[in-house]
């Protein structure tokens, strides 16, 4: 055999060897529950879970499929879910949030969202938030002299990203009473 080819097929052998091991390497449970825990707590609501699995590709991520998120003022379908743990905190041993990705979100507010209280707003920290094909719908209703007929939106796609000194917000989508809308 020649040398380059030897030096390949160790490579790929040490290779497979970390894929293998690195699951109990890193400690996934830990991290799962950890994440799941923050992404909670941001939010202030309950989060139901559907299936959670590790997922190695294109980077590791948790994905979480059907899940539910339950507040006070809203209810959160979250067919796909991914979760990014924040690399740099991982390999300083701590576990924090580094991007979420929402896949086709269905959010429907209540009308208490629309109520006049303070609300706390979530603590995303640095954590970058991409949101693709979400829907979100508000149920008719009325409050003093103010009748609100059912109100969708469909197709939005929303990137938050986070810096130390500033927030990117980019918003695009449709509606029952316009074609485009477009936040930047």
């Amino acid at each position: 055999m020649s040398r380059k080819y030897k030096i390949t097929l160790l490579l790929l052998l040490l290779l497979g060897l970390l894929v293998y091991t690195a699951p109990r390497l890193l400690s996934v449970q830990e991290i799962q529950s950890e994440l799941i825990g923050q992404a909670g707590e941001a939010m202030d609501a309950e989060i139901g879970m559907g299936q959670m699995r590790w997922v190695w590709t294109p980077l590791p991520h948790l994905t979480l499929l059907d899940a539910t998120v339950t507040h006070r003022d809203y209810v959160l379908r979250l067919p796909e879910t991914r979760i990014y743990p924040d690399w740099k905190a991982l390999l300083a041993g701590r576990i924090d949030l580094g991007s979420i990705s929402l896949v086709a979100p269905d959010l429907l507010l209540n009308p208490s969202f629309l109520s006049p209280t303070e609300r706390q707003t979530p603590a995303l920290g640095r954590t970058n938030v991409t949101i693709t094909d979400g829907t979100v719908s508000i149920p008719s209703f009325a409050a003093g002299q103010v009748h609100v007929k059912k109100l969708a939106l469909a197709g939005i796609s929303v990137k938050i990203r986070n810096r130390f000194d500033h927030m990117a917000v980019s918003l695009r989508g449709s509606s029952s009473f316009a074609a485009s809308l477009a936040v930047e």
